[in-house]
C-alpha cells in the first residue's frame, strides 16, 4: 500500500466518525461544504499516515511528506486523473526518505 493510498483510506475511515450531514436546503453551498470537509479530513489523515511512519523517517524528511501529500491533496480535488502522477512522485520521495 502506498503512502498517497493509505491517506485516501484513511479520509475514508475518518469520514465516518467526522461527516457532515447534507440533509439541509441549501443547495448552493453544499459543494464548498464538501471540498472544505475532505480537505479537513485528508489533513487529518496525513498527520495520522505520518505518524504511524515516524520511526522509519528522519525529521526533514516527514516535513517534505506532509508537503507533498497536503499538495496532492489538494490537487486530487480539482483533478482525480493526477493520482497515479503524484502517487509515484510520493513514494520517490518516500522511498529517498527511508532510514537505513
Amino acid at each position: 500500500m502506498t503512502l498517497l493510498s493509505e491517506v485516501i483510506a484513511k479520509v475514508k475511515e475518518l469520514k465516518t466518525v467526522y461527516g457532515y450531514d447534507y440533509n439541509f436546503l441549501n443547495v448552493y453551498g453544499i459543494a464548498d461544504f464538501k471540498r472544505n470537509e475532505f480537505v479537513f479530513l485528508a489533513k487529518k489523515a496525513v498527520r495520522e499516515v505520518i505518524r504511524n511512519h515516524r520511526n522509519e523517517l528522519d525529521k526533514h524528511c516527514r516535513i517534505q511528506l506532509v508537503t507533498l501529500l497536503n499538495r496532492a491533496v489538494m490537487k486530487l480535488w480539482s483533478n482525480p486523473e493526477l493520482y497515479s502522477k503524484l502517487e509515484a512522485e510520493i513514494e520517490e520521495e518516500y522511498n529517498n526518505c527511508k532510514r537505513s
